[in-house]
């Protein structure tokens, strides 16, 4: 991938529509790379909804997980395969649970345990992106807005009558998970800010 990346932003240079320093170049390899890497990892995972004959239901759950990781934060694995297998098990794991009986008190509490986890944490700022703790306050207003949207769109599932049933424990499988990912990188931030404390 990170090959690839380093192709792209080469035969742009050579069309002369970048012109970056060495610096800045590796800021663009990385850029392309995480592009890159999104695409075809979104794409594998349309592909295995697809084969599983779950396809909305899994453009469902990828739209509501990667809202919540983008604008909050989550677990981030320190490879693009590691993380990719991570997504591949947590997806086949939706699937499955959606072949379990999951009656409505069920998914309500879990949608309601979900917002308020992803409500009381709503951002948690990957090591790489340390460099922006003094936009925090505004990356949390707007995932807190993600989360109140959220909330009301459950909200209308649970209580409006709709067409679209097979999609309400599909949304509370999927906040399930951004919570559980938002969970985890809580827990890796609190581990890493006690061994730097342990440090000093």
């Amino acid at each position: 991938m990170h090959n690839l990346a380093d192709s792209i932003v080469r035969f742009l240079e050579s069309r002369k529509i970048i012109s970056p320093s060495p610096t800045d170049r590796d800021i663009y390899v990385y850029g392309f790379d995480i592009a890159l890497y999104t695409l075809f990892s979104t794409l594998g995972l349309i592909l295995i909804g697809a084969l599983c004959g779950l396809f909305f239901e899994a453009c469902f759950l990828i739209v509501v997980y990667y809202l919540n990781q983008s604008l909050g934060g989550g677990y981030h694995a320190n490879s693009h395969s590691l993380c990719f297998l991570t997504m591949v098990i947590g997806i086949v794991t939706s699937f499955f649970l959606l072949t379990l009986p999951y009656p409505t008190y069920a998914q309500i509490i879990v949608t309601v345990i979900s917002i308020v986890l992803l409500w009381q944490f709503p951002l948690v700022l990957h090591p790489n992106k340390a460099y922006l703790v003094k936009q925090a306050p505004q990356f949390v207003k707007r995932s807190r807005t993600l989360i109140a949207i959220e909330g009301c769109f459950a909200l209308g599932l649970f209580i409006v009558p709709h067409p679209f049933q097979t999609l309400t424990p599909v949304f509370s499988i999927a906040l399930f998970f951004s919570a559980l990912s938002r969970m985890v990188a809580v827990t890796q931030h609190r581990k890493l800010v006690f061994r730097n404390h342990q440090s000093y």
